[in-house]
């Protein structure tokens, strides 16, 4: 069965159609439609802000660690450098001493004398040593049977007389020729000839009977030994003696150290005095009672204008007795002679220490002291301030 529709019915429905299509047309183009975020997606760009978020904090803390170690790195740096400066100064200083003792000639003369001193006890243990051993062998040649037999203490004491007698004669020949007393050479190097061949025939003699030069050699060699060492310490007390002769009369006419090192100190030292209270009277209210001390502590002391309380003496006129004629010409002579030597020390302060050997070591010696001070100085400025920082820091 067919339906027959009317011929308005379709015109209308088109004119449905066109007028829908045309509201359709009119918004379908518009970018809202394709902009707007689904809740999907905003989701996903609030998850990727707070990560973007994340990671710029974490690269600004990155960067604030590495400021900080670079700085950690820095101020090491700089400390070891001030080290390395003070170790310099502090090196710089000692060779600038070091050549200042070695160009002085009171340097000079003390070395000379303090070399002279170990040399000849290095040679007395040399003489020493060398007598035990030639005692013992001695004492072995002589008395072999052993404690029971009383010559074999007493054999110790021949190679000591001889060995002693040696010693005199040698270090005798030397103190006397200091003074220029030269007589009877003949006879001294006689004796120390006769002493030297005796002690060595008593320690070698068993060994020259039986023909054992080895053993003649080795038990020879401690009395020997004993010469060489006093001809040595002979020898060396003459040089030491002419060089310390020599070295006193150059510094003869140069300034003593004593009495420079006694100019540059201070005159006078001033001791603080603790001040002494006074006593309150009863009047005086609780305030000024403790605003007394504080008062008195906060005043610098004068001690220059300190004066002992000592009871005034009672003005006594005695009797004029008649002064004799010499004791006052002899005041008078005092008198008119005691201001040269104040006006003499006068002079010798004002007037600067002579030293003919200075060659401006001493004037980089002090520039460098005031370069090693001002580097202490800028260190403890710097730990100063770290220390005001921290406490700054703490109290906020």
């Amino acid at each position: 069965m067919t339906i027959d529709h009317p011929l308005e019915d379709d015109v209308s429905v088109l004119a449905r159609r066109v007028e829908k299509a045309r509201g359709r047309l009119a918004y379908q183009f518009d970018p809202a439609l394709t902009e707007a975020l689904s809740e999907n997606e905003l989701t996903a760009e609030r998850q990727l802000a707070e990560r973007i978020r994340n990671e710029d904090r974490a690269q600004r803390l990155k960067q604030v660690e590495a400021a900080a170690a670079t700085a950690d790195r820095a101020r090491q740096t700089t400390v070891e450098i001030e080290k390395a400066d003070i170790r310099d100064l502090l090196m710089a200083r000692k060779a600038i001493a070091a050549q200042r003792r070695e160009s002085s000639p009171h340097a000079k003369l003390a070395s000379l004398y303090k070399h002279r001193g170990w040399s000849l006890r290095a040679l007395a243990g040399v003489v020493a040593a060398g007598m035990l051993w030639s005692a013992v062998n001695v004492q072995h040649n002589i008395a072999p049977g052993g404690a029971s037999d009383p010559l074999f203490w007493f054999s110790y004491l021949l190679e000591g007389m001889i060995s002693v007698c040696l010693i005199i004669i040698m270090i005798g020949t030397n103190k006397v020729a200091e003074w220029g007393v030269i007589d009877s050479t003949k006879q001294v190097v006689a004796a120390e000839m006769a002493l030297l061949g005796l002690t060595v025939t008593l320690n070698t003699y068993p060994y020259l009977k039986i023909g054992s030069w080895y053993d003649v050699s080795v038990h020879a060699i401690a009395p020997v030994m004993i010469g060489v060492a006093l001809l040595i310490h002979n020898a060396a007390s003459a040089r030491y003696g002419l060089a310390i002769v020599r070295a006193t009369d150059q510094i003869r006419d140069l300034p003593d150290p004593a009495e420079t090192i006694r100019r540059t100190l201070p005159s006078t030292v001033a001791w603080p005095q603790r001040p002494t209270a006074s006593a309150p009277t009863m009047g005086q209210p609780a305030q000024a009672l403790n605003a007394a001390p504080e008062a008195e502590t906060s005043r610098p002391v004068d001690t220059s204008r300190i004066v002992e309380s000592e009871p005034e003496p009672v003005s006594v006129k005695p009797t004029p007795k008649p002064a004799p004629k010499k004791e006052e010409r002899t005041s008078a002579t005092k008198s008119a002679k005691s201001p040269e030597p104040e006006a003499l020390a006068d002079l010798n302060d004002g007037m600067p220490p002579l030293n003919v050997y200075d060659t401006g070591q001493f004037r980089i010696a002090e520039t460098l002291e005031q370069e090693l001070a001002e580097l202490q100085a800028a260190r403890r400025r710097a730990r100063a301030a770290a220390r005001a920082r921290n406490g700054g820091t703490d109290l906020e």
